[in-house]
């Protein structure tokens, strides 16, 4: 009986524990390699740069600075391109690319310098806005 006992309780101090050790093993792991953060970073930091680009190429064009220089600091605003958020660099990217585009075939309409107009005048905004810089 006595060794009965012992086995029960020696079983009982060791089902909970294998038990442990199983569900550990079985539940996946939902972390990420430091690699992979790197990698992420990188990306972010490519995009975000290309934007810059696109965005200055625009602001630096000769037409654009003829047309708009008297009226905004390009230089200023292109600095100041910066210091915009994420998704609102990667739109202003998107629109300065497509009239970047258009500035390079020779496409130059009046629809297209509106749109520069709105772009730099949307940057201005933007900065005015959310910064408090002052233009």
């Amino acid at each position: 009986m006595k060794q009965l006992s012992v086995f029960l309780s020696a079983l009982l101090v060791i089902c909970p524990a294998f038990q442990q050790v199983t569900l550990a093993q079985q539940t996946p792991m939902h972390t990420v390699s430091l690699q992979d953060l790197r990698q992420e970073i990188v990306a972010r930091k490519e995009v975000r740069s290309h934007s810059i680009r696109e965005v200055q190429t625009l602001l630096r064009h000769e037409s654009v600075k003829r047309s708009l220089g008297g009226l905004f600091d390009l230089e200023r605003i292109e600095k100041a391109v910066r210091a915009l958020d994420g998704q609102t660099l990667i739109r202003l990217a998107q629109e300065s690319r497509r009239i970047n585009d258009q500035l390079r075939a020779g496409e130059v309409s009046k629809k297209t310098w509106i749109m520069i107009a709105a772009l730099v005048v949307f940057v201005v905004v933007v900065l005015v806005v959310s910064l408090d810089f002052k233009i």
